[in-house]
């Protein structure tokens, strides 16, 4: 039970950190943005930066393990 509270802890922690960080890119792409972007495109901006961010830390991270596990 009790390892079954980790993992959803953890996954709310991730919720979490992916909606802090899309809006603080969305508001920074906000402040940056010229007059022919809209506010919409500064969120999804936002929402794309941190899948692919994450996306390409996880594929590397899978990567790292692979190359440990074949040194062994």
């Amino acid at each position: 039970m009790l390892e079954n509270n980790h993992r959803v802890s953890k996954i709310l922690l991730a919720i979490a950190l992916y909606i802090l960080f899309s809006v603080i890119v969305s508001i920074f792409l906000w402040f940056i943005k010229g007059e022919h972007i809209s506010n919409m495109e500064c969120v999804v901006g936002g929402n794309l930066f941190v899948i692919f961010t994450v996306a390409i830390w996880y594929g590397m991270s899978l990567t790292m393990k692979h190359m440990k596990t074949e040194q062994k």
